[in-house]
């Protein structure tokens, strides 16, 4: 694991309603991923439910997660996090991973694509019912004060 420190993002502003069709269940959103969900063009990922794949691809592909957060000008930066980088011996994408919230309830975690034009990221939106059953899926171990991997 590689872990770098950034500034944990916590937003100021309203709530939406999100999930409801498609699988998903409906969950209210606030605080920094309200602030994210608003800022780019977001679809629910089938059958997923509390996971959103970046419909604006073109223009965040090339985006580390730290740049996707901080072209949001309303996210405030106010106490530390971390985002996690990992890469999983079974699968051929990085995963990184930064929580949204004080309790890794919510977070984005994106795929490093490695290819002939160079690094390419997908970045997934993760409300409350996806984040930690995502992360567990993939074998990374989620609890309220830390994100591990271990092999």
């Amino acid at each position: 694991m590689i872990s770098l420190p950034h500034e944990k993002y916590s937003g100021v502003g309203g709530k939406q309603v999100i999930g409801g069709t498609k699988g998903h269940v409906e969950e209210t959103i606030t605080g920094a991923i309200f602030l994210l969900y608003e800022a780019y063009d977001w679809k629910m990922i089938p059958r997923c439910t509390g996971r959103y794949t970046c419909k604006n691809h073109d223009t965040v592909s090339q985006l580390t997660p730290a740049e996707l957060l901080n072209r949001v000008p309303r996210i405030k930066c106010n106490v530390l996090i971390q985002e996690f980088e990992f890469k999983q011996p079974n699968r051929s994408d990085k995963v990184h991973v930064i929580a949204l919230d004080n309790e890794n309830r919510t977070g984005i975690i994106s795929y490093e694509k490695e290819g002939d034009q160079g690094t390419k990221y997908v970045h997934t939106l993760n409300a409350p019912s996806g984040f930690r059953r995502k992360l567990e899926a993939i074998g990374i171990t989620v609890t309220d004060s830390d994100i591990t991997y271990t092999p």
